[in-house]
């Protein structure tokens, strides 16, 4: 069997054990990093070389990331008993699959003093886990037009619902109503009643989810003072909206009846119609007057919900 000894400089590589071939030492302060999707794409890694030896090295990086992306330096010219920092960072996007995502960072010594030994060296490495969050990013778009109807008419609503996940999943989108001088949600006030004739749900595929919906809501037929307040829609988790100031939403105004009109009250939604001597179970049916329909448009955008699942 043959030995090759590479002498550089006049020293032998030889000349200590430890020596005989390159080496380079590899550290990385990140065992496991965290995205932040989908406000932030972006994670860095902080690593290290160390060159324990007495010549120069040149050292060749390699990242190994599967669906993520990283940029950092090809290679890295380490002088002789010195250290060099460098950086990789790495990217997910809107479809990078959830959970953690095995990276390896790999150093390997390929030239000595200018001397190519890149066949006698051994790679260094450094594993870390990327954990990339499951996300849900939707919008609700509403139209520019204000909802005015008559006290007794009916609302029509249009709207369309944006989503982005890496996630592929369905679910239901509900309406909300909110009192305009509200912080919350309350129970709906008697005669606002959701009239819609089908349900309207999105599924998201591929990264991305696009649901029209149409709405129809009753409102009371007599009023003594306007009621103002909102429409919102959301994913069919949120039991309740926050304030119209919060969630944006479609404004409405509905008004009152002129002066001596009855007053049917603003209970909660299955209360008795005492004025009006309508049983409970016939509450929601009592609406009328002609349909009002809303036009719409799609500059109004409402940052609507986001959901992120922290890392186990």
């Amino acid at each position: 069997m043959s030995f090759v000894i590479i002498c550089i400089s006049g020293a032998s590589f030889a000349s200590h054990a430890q020596e005989i071939v390159p080496s380079i030492n590899l550290e990385c302060a990140e065992d496991l990093v965290d995205f932040d999707l989908p406000e932030d794409d972006l994670v860095t890694v902080h690593c290290t070389l160390e060159n324990p030896n007495a010549y120069s090295e040149s050292v060749d990086l390699i990242f190994q990331t599967g669906e993520l992306a990283a940029a950092g330096p090809g290679s890295v010219t380490v002088a002789a008993g010195s250290e060099v920092d460098f950086e990789v960072v790495l990217r997910a996007d809107d479809s990078t699959t959830a959970g953690n995502h095995a990276v390896n960072i790999t150093a390997h010594v390929t030239q000595a003093a200018g001397i190519p030994v890149g066949f006698l060296t051994e790679e260094e490495a450094h594993s870390l886990d990327a954990f990339v969050p499951e996300f849900l990013d939707c919008e609700a778009y509403y139209g520019e037009s204000s909802g005015i109807v008559d006290a007794g008419e009916d609302i029509a609503m249009t709207a369309s619902f944006s989503c982005s996940s890496n996630l592929n999943q369905s679910f239901d989108i509900e309406l909300h109503l909110v009192q305009s001088d509200a912080s919350v949600e309350d129970k709906w006030p008697s005669g606002f009643n959701d009239l819609s004739d089908q349900d309207c749900s999105i599924e998201i595929s591929g990264g991305d989810g696009l649901a029209n919906c149409q709405f129809v809501v009753s409102t009371p037929t007599n009023l003594v003072e306007d009621w103002n307040g909102c429409l919102v829609i959301l994913p069919e988790e949120f039991l309740a909206a926050q304030s119209c100031s919060v969630e944006g939403g479609f404004m409405i105004t509905v008004k009152a009846k002129e002066s001596g009109a009855i007053n049917v009250g603003f209970g909660e939604n299955g209360t008795l119609l005492e004025d009006l001597g309508v049983s409970e179970d016939l509450e929601p049916y009592v609406v009328g007057g002609a349909l009002a329909v809303v036009a719409i448009g799609a500059s109004v955008v409402v940052v609507l919900y986001r959901r992120k699942q922290a890392s186990p």
